[in-house]
């Protein structure tokens, strides 16, 4: 999802012409936003019963879900709360779009080809090193989920988290630093290296059969 909202978010700024360093600069503040001050915001959006999400549902007619305290509804408020930094994501693929040689448009318009097929015919390939390159680095990044989950929902060691909310990287924090069991979460770590040492490969050998770098021979 984050994949996805990074691409569309450069697709739209690679659209906007006057004004588009302010429009970058905006969507790209998010970003710099410590993690601390992330998660006090989310905390109060999301809460169940003042959220302003919430209150804004019940405004149009609908009663929002407990979403810090709903097992089913943990995920996707982590999910929300990883959204606010989508502009990292974002600045990749915005800056391999500005890399494709506008002639090609040019050409493709000339053969009667529209914008949905001028996209998957020639924005697609022509970024696919970007495309590639973000799709490992989030893979890793959701491995070792660790800030949102944490700051929502395990900050507080006196109120009782929803079991949804333990990622890997948590658990592996409790056993370290509040169960000094530092020798099974030196396995932990271990294993997690090991998972993503095979997951990256996997894709690197997959992914380099529909990855476009420039310069290659045909």
């Amino acid at each position: 999802m984050v994949n996805r909202s990074g691409l569309l978010l450069a697709v739209l700024l690679n659209r906007v012409g006057r004004g588009a360093g302010f429009f970058r600069t905006v969507y790209y503040l998010p970003k710099m936003t410590p993690a601390v001050a992330t998660a006090s915001i989310f905390f109060l959006l999301l809460n169940g019963n003042t959220g302003a999400i919430n209150q804004g549902l019940r405004f149009i007619g609908i009663e929002g879900p407990q979403w810090l305290v709903d097992p089913t509804w943990v995920k996707p408020s982590i999910v929300l709360m990883a959204l606010w930094t989508v502009s990292g994501t974002m600045v990749i693929f915005l800056a391999a779009l500005k890399n494709v040689p506008r002639d090609l448009y040019e050409v493709a318009s000339l053969d009667g080809a529209g914008p949905v097929r001028q996209f998957f015919s020639i924005t697609l390939p022509m970024i696919s090193g970007a495309l590639f390159f973000n799709v490992i680095i989030l893979t890793i990044a959701a491995f070792q989920i660790f800030d949102q989950a944490y700051l929502l929902f395990w900050r507080d060691q006196n109120n009782p988290a929803p079991e949804a909310s333990l990622f890997y990287a948590v658990y592996l924090f409790q056993e370290a630093f509040r169960q000094f069991n530092f020798g099974f979460a030196a396995a932990m770590a271990w294993l997690l290296f090991v998972i993503l040492m095979i997951l990256t490969f996997i894709q690197v050998k997959v992914g380099n059969r529909f990855v476009y770098y420039e310069g290659e021979r045909s």
